[in-house]
């Protein structure tokens, strides 16, 4: 009866979704650049993400999500990302400047990866959010930090490229907006992930990017910045690998984004 409930209810939100939606679209364009000085790598890259997004009461919010990229350097078509429905309950019952949500993700196996290599059947995120505005102390300051679990289902438990499919893993997210100016802010992500695959390895990969952004009209910003991501440990499994900054592995990047 529980699963008929959950059914009902998530098919209900998947016909209604297009219709109380507010529809957002998010284009960025961006040149990246290696800073390997043995063998500097450039390319040039375009994000489309749509986001439907709609509130179901005060305290609960339903989105899907959807991104496509396209290398427009060697790639003559968009690849399409596994698309998302989202749901976001506010655990605090008044809004403030600090938020508490839990929020959970079902992804549609969509993308070439998922089709064709790792067999995806689903994606399950689900985990608690905080979203904090500072202003009131530092001006200009906000912070969002998510902690989550993923869990994956395969059709196969190795994937078609020989390596053990992720069975689930977890994450840490922060991300930092600093606007000390109306026109000027810094932003900052910082992502650390631990996989489990199906036969028990794990693997930890992070992240790290930082951002000059300006505003040139409420629609369209420059960005600025530098981006460093990789195994979290080197080939010892014991020694730390991260690095805000790293020659061989690191980017930067100029990217102009616009947002209707």
């Amino acid at each position: 009866m529980k699963g008929l409930k959950l059914f009902t209810s998530l098919s209900v939100l998947i016909v209604a979704l297009p219709v109380l939606a507010k529809v957002g679209t998010n284009i960025q364009t961006a040149y990246n650049s290696s800073l390997a000085k043995d063998k500097i790598e450039r390319n040039q890259d375009m994000d489309i993400l749509v986001n439907l997004s709609a509130p179901l009461s005060k305290r609960n919010g339903a989105s899907f999500t959807a991104i496509a990229n396209k290398n427009l350097k060697n790639e003559k078509k968009f690849l399409l990302q596994d698309p998302y429905f989202g749901h976001s309950y506010r655990l605090n019952k008044e809004r403030g400047e600090t938020n508490l949500h839990l929020g959970e993700r079902i992804y549609i196996p969509v993308s070439e990866e998922s089709k064709k290599n790792t067999d995806l059947y689903t994606r399950l995120s689900v985990g608690p959010s905080i979203k904090s505005d500072l202003s009131r102390y530092v001006y200009g300051l906000d912070i969002n930090y998510r902690l989550y679990a993923d869990m994956f289902w395969h059709q196969y438990e190795t994937s078609k490229s020989g390596d053990s499919n992720s069975r689930y893993a977890y994450s840490n997210r922060l991300i930092v907006n600093y606007s000390f100016t109306d026109k000027f802010s810094l932003n900052f992500d910082n992502l650390y992930t631990k996989n489990f695959t199906y036969n028990n390895h794990s693997r930890d990969v992070f992240l790290f990017d930082q951002s000059l952004s300006y505003s040139v009209t409420p629609a369209i910003s420059l960005n600025v910045g530098h981006n460093n991501s990789g195994n979290a440990l080197a080939i010892d499994g014991a020694t730390s690998n991260i690095k805000i900054y790293n020659e061989r592995s690191s980017t930067v990047y100029f990217a102009v984004e616009i947002v209707f």
